[in-house]
């Protein structure tokens, strides 16, 4: 595992720092979701069987209880179009919520990503052109254009003020 981070490109290794937790949320948010739809596809049965059987569950205790029905005048069906609207907009809430934050999610990484990787194509392309000048392989030197105050920025800064130096 070591040797393959050793020898892997940064993108690879901001990949992989990426998507172990998007998977960990992903794994979650599936269970999450899918405990979510297996409730509402419960009570959608439920209302069904009492529909289709003419079941009437008012003096039944423990369906009542498994229904949260405190008081047994209530109606039934009502209580259970209740659940069923409930839990359908659970769902619906947690499909909506899972999707934009896995959208938002790829969208940052990929905007990191990039700029990491521009960055460090910046510098190397730079030091590449310096130890060009200085074995007389390339006649002008420029310095990087790299305006950023991070660590890329400050070995930018750096090089350029060696660039200086040596013109």
């Amino acid at each position: 595992m070591g040797s393959f981070f050793y020898n892997s490109s940064i993108k690879v290794k901001l990949i992989s720092l990426v998507m172990f937790p998007i998977i960990g949320y992903f794994l979650v948010s599936i269970y999450l979701i899918s405990d979510n739809y297996s409730k509402y596809e419960k009570y959608k049965e439920i209302k069904t069987l009492i529909q289709n059987q003419n079941i009437d569950i008012t003096n039944d205790k423990l369906a009542l209880l498994l229904l949260d029905v405190n008081n047994s005048n209530k109606n039934i069906n009502q209580t259970l179009d209740e659940k069923i609207d409930m839990l359908y907009s659970d769902l619906i809430f947690k499909i909506t919520l899972f999707l934009i934050i896995l959208i938002g999610t790829i969208i940052i990484f990929f905007k990191i990503a990039n700029y990491v990787t521009g960055s460090i194509n910046l510098i190397r392309t730079g030091l590449g052109r310096f130890f060009n000048y200085l074995t007389s392989t390339e006649k002008n030197l420029e310095a990087i254009d790299l305006k950023s105050s991070d660590d890329f920025g400050l070995m930018a800064k750096e090089l350029n003020e060696n660039i200086q130096k040596i013109k």
